[in-house]
Order: structure tokens, then sequence, then C-alpha cells
């Protein structure tokens, strides 16, 4: 089991004198289901240089009663894998909300694999603020997927 520990150090870990270039491509959908509330489906896709490649689909559930506010609530799969074949994978949850261009979130990660004997998860806590998203409807949604 430490072989396994020691692994992940070195896939997280960036090499020396090797610049950390992140390469990160993001598809996804929103879709309506009501005039308050719509279902979001997201792939993210990067790369470092260091060799770690990340993979990640997620669903988000939107819901706004009123213009300027919302609630979300997601689920996802991510996996982070590297040259080695050293597989992390792990389910996602997400919440938070949204007041006029601010949004406030939280996310937990629960490791779904042999690492979880070492780490249980991670916590992440986001403030954004949308700058060039324009509403594309009238109950406040933003057209604009993000992780």
């Amino acid at each position: 089991m430490l072989s396994n520990f020691t692994a992940l150090k070195s896939v997280i870990a960036p090499k020396k004198g090797l610049a950390a270039l992140n390469y990160l491509g993001t598809v996804g959908y929103i879709g309506a289901l009501s005039n308050r509330s719509s279902l979001e489906f997201l792939y993210v896709t990067g790369y470092q240089a260091t060799g770690l490649k990340t993979f990640e689909f997620s669903m988000k559930h939107y819901y706004n009663p009123n213009p300027i506010f919302e609630f979300y609530s997601g689920l996802g799969l991510k996996v982070l894998g590297s040259q080695n074949n050293t597989d992390l994978h792990s389910v996602v949850g997400v919440l938070g909300f949204g007041y006029q261009n601010f949004t406030f979130g939280y996310s937990f990660d629960i490791n779904i694999n042999s690492i979880r004997t070492y780490a249980s998860g991670s916590h992440q806590f986001t403030f954004g603020y949308n700058i060039f998203c324009k509403r594309v409807r009238k109950k406040g949604f933003c057209g604009c997927p993000a992780p």
C-alpha cells in the first residue's frame, strides 16, 4: 500500500526545472427544465507538462427562485491519470448559490480507489464573478457552462 502513496506523490508533485503548463478543454450544455430550473452537463479534460491528465464528467441542477438569485447542486466523476498509469478516481459533490454576477460554492471529492486508505477526499470553496456572461433568459440564467 505504501507504494501507491509514493506513486501518488510522484504524479502530483511537479518535476524540478519544468514549468507547470496546464491545458484545459471544456464542453458543456445547459438545457431548460422549466422557466426556473435547468440542467448543465459538462465534460472537462486537462493536461499538464508533468504528464498528469484529468477527465471530469459532471451534471448540475440550477434553480432560480427569482431573477437575481440561484441555487445549484451537482455530482461528477473525476479521473486523474499519469504516464506511469497511476489513476486516481473520485466522486465530486457540489453545492452553491449565485447572487447577481457573484457565485459561491462548496465541493467535496470522495476518493473511490486504493488511495482512500491515505486520504479520504478534499474540500474546495469557490468564489467567482461572471465578467462577460450575458443572461440568456429573463429568469437570470447565465449561459456559460463552468467547471
